[in-house]
């Protein structure tokens, strides 16, 4: 029995091996698919064009020398890229899903834009991108040392880090004031002022405790918000701990409330 069982596992061993040289000679001469079209979705900051162009993905004679890695190594160096799937759709077509990565605001330093992502990465923003509907934030301490790629940190951009916690806040706790929040002035590194598309009084938040003080704005606002107040206003001043000043236009006056 036991000579038995030695033979049966000798003729397993050679039936698998005999398989594999079967399998191996059979697929020999078929090449890999060939690539001869590439499609873009998932494009929202730029063309379906302008990522080929961007990724060197553009000339649809050099496809027959590409691979499906290569094609996602190309786009997901892209700075606006998170991610790709790249998978064959039918047989020479190859569909590419890109997810691109979550902005949040934009920064403008010596007329140069960049992007800054929810992950506080700075991308500079490229020739046609489209969709740039983000808060702005302006005039930093210091801007000299921003690079782009790099992710923003406290110790040399405390500022701007300061107003990307503002404008998370609004996120978070307020997506109506969030659509109409515009820009954030940080005044050279002297405290942040906030401006709104839909109405035309400053907020003054200052450095110091921002997102508690966007908590209590919105409190305030939404106490104030239909009532027309609103629209008479010149200013809205949280800098100073537990009190919001009002002020109002032409006039050297202002309403103190106690928070």
């Amino acid at each position: 029995m036991r000579k038995f069982y030695q033979i049966l596992k000798s003729l397993i061993f050679v039936g698998i091996i005999g398989l594999i040289i079967y399998f191996s000679i059979s697929l020999q001469g078929y090449d890999d698919p060939t690539i001869e079209i590439i499609e873009l979705t998932g494009c929202y900051h730029l063309s379906e064009d302008q990522y080929s162009k961007s990724s060197n993905l553009d000339d649809k004679e050099s496809y027959k020398q590409l691979t499906l890695r290569v094609v996602k190594d190309r786009i997901e160096k892209h700075p606006y890229v998170e991610s790709a799937e790249v998978k064959f759709e039918t047989t020479g077509k190859v569909l590419v899903t890109i997810t691109e990565k979550m902005f949040d605001t934009i920064l403008i330093i010596d007329g140069k834009q960049f992007l800054i992502t929810e992950k506080l990465q700075v991308i500079p923003v490229m020739l046609y991108t489209r969709g740039l509907d983000y808060p702005v934030i302006r005039n930093p301490h210091e801007s000299s040392g921003i690079k782009a790629l790099e992710v923003i940190n406290k110790r040399e951009h405390p500022d701007i880090l300061t107003a990307c916690k503002v404008i998370t806040s609004f996120k978070l706790i307020n997506s109506e004031l969030y659509e109409v929040l515009s820009e954030l002035d940080l005044n050279s590194g002297m405290g942040i002022s906030a401006y709104f598309s839909t109405f035309s009084y400053e907020l003054k938040l200052g450095n110091e405790d921002v997102i508690r003080k966007v908590i209590y704005f919105n409190s305030w606002y939404e106490r104030i918000k239909n009532n027309g107040l609103g629209e008479y206003l010149d200013y809205v001043d949280i800098r100073f701990a537990n009190h919001i000043f009002v002020g109002f236009p032409g006039e050297d006056q202002a309403w103190d409330e106690q928070i």
